[in-house]
């Protein structure tokens, strides 16, 4: 309205606001952890964890007095694991548990939300707890369940991390699976190497599965033979050596 006079003319004015939760832009852990304690401090959870509760109360001046407004509850449901527990279902799985020295062990990740109420933003999946005595092979990962557009995947160290693009949000029912190999290299002979996958977001604590596999060398078994049992003097004898890896 331009003047008082139009202003009352009319019983009732609405005014609409959009608003976005505060997160920050490609967020680090360190930056969702913090986001989260800050929620917790300020009471924001319900007892579960499950939802975050957002109130906003607004104030109105007319004539130079102030109306405060009602105090509207908006209620953000979070990602659920398969315990029905506040996170995202993280499952990791690899190809065998025994390999033997110059194999290449295949990994997969499974990454999903369990709770059909809930979108999952501000993701991040990472793998990157490989020792040195596997070598991972950056080349080899493979993404599926998510358009390209909607992440990042960079190497981490002996790894990689995985972070959801911009304001994408995985769906309830939809899951993100991660592939990739790392070869067993000498030093990792004889040693049962445990692996880590780990998974967070806004708002949910960081979840976590681990696989573990054993390095071996191979146990060779080794049989020699004589084609025959009778000779004499001055016979050239013929031997038949057999390797067997029977591990």
């Amino acid at each position: 309205p331009g003047s008082n006079d139009e202003f009352y003319k009319n019983n009732s004015y609405t005014m609409e606001i959009n608003v976005k939760m505060d997160v920050p832009e490609n967020a680090t852990e360190e930056q969702l952890k913090s986001l989260r304690d800050r929620w917790k401090e300020h009471g924001h959870y319900t007892e579960d964890q499950k939802i975050v509760k957002e109130y906003n109360t607004a104030y109105v001046e007319v004539n130079g007095q102030n109306v405060i407004t009602n105090k509207p509850e908006t209620e953000v449901q979070l990602s659920t694991n398969e315990k029905n527990e506040p996170g995202l279902a993280i499952k990791k799985s690899v190809n065998r548990y025994e390999h033997q020295v110059n194999d290449v062990v295949h990994y997969t990740v499974k990454v999903s939300n369990t709770n059909e109420k809930a979108d999952t933003a501000y993701f991040i999946i990472k793998d990157t707890s490989l020792p040195d005595s596997m070598a991972f092979d950056f080349s080899s990962v493979k993404v599926s369940g998510i358009d390209e557009k909607d992440y990042t995947i960079e190497q981490s160290g002996n790894g990689w991390t995985l972070k959801s693009k911009g304001d994408y949000a995985l769906p309830y029912g939809k899951t993100i699976t991660v592939e990739y190999d790392a070869k067993a290299l000498v030093a990792s002979n004889g040693t049962v190497v445990d692996n880590t996958a780990i998974t967070t977001a806004a708002g949910i604590p960081e979840m976590k599965d681990q696989q573990q596999v054993y390095i071996n060398s191979p146990k060779l078994q080794v049989i020699k033979k004589a084609p025959g049992t009778k000779y004499k003097v001055g016979d050239t004898v013929g031997y038949n050596v057999t390797i067997t890896n029977i591990n």
